[in-house]
């Protein structure tokens, strides 16, 4: 795998489930997967080698120009059997799908939730992935993937 991602990194919930009348707890992780233009390859690698139905959620931030029209989700789509999901403002993170950032946006998660801002209009750094990766070591239960 090339190595255009940045460490992806995971917040522990807990979920019930119903299996034949039991409830199960089991964890819930949110992954943080940041990428340039040039990641695609490296993500569709991830995403062909992860097993569907782990728990996890998994947030894919790329370096994106506001006025991009990004196919991620047609893409990737090729490459999980996860929903994928382009993220919305107070967008709740559920187990078993993929979020995308949408053009023009940074992304935070508060709450369980997904938290848009628009980017500065003026010509600065796209830093969307540090933004979204920054903000981990605040919330609690965060660690890095094994």
């Amino acid at each position: 795998m090339h190595d255009h991602s940045q460490p992806g990194h995971q917040e522990e919930k807990k979920y019930s489930s119903s299996l034949a009348g039991k409830n199960i707890t089991k964890e819930h992780f949110i992954v943080g997967i940041g990428a340039s233009a040039g990641g695609l390859e490296a993500i569709n690698e991830l995403f062909d080698n992860i097993v569907h139905g782990n728990g996890y959620s998994f947030v894919v931030i790329q370096h994106l120009s506001p006025n991009y029209k990004s196919l991620m989700d047609e893409l990737l789509a090729k490459h999980t059997s996860m929903k994928i999901e382009r993220a919305e403002e107070g967008m709740a993170i559920l187990p078993d799908r993929v979020y995308l950032i949408p053009s023009g946006k940074n992304m935070t998660i508060r709450h369980g939730k997904l938290r848009l801002t628009d980017k500065p209009s003026n010509h600065t750094p796209n830093n969307a992935i540090d933004i979204f990766l920054n903000l981990w070591p605040s919330i609690k239960k965060i660690r890095p993937l094994p």
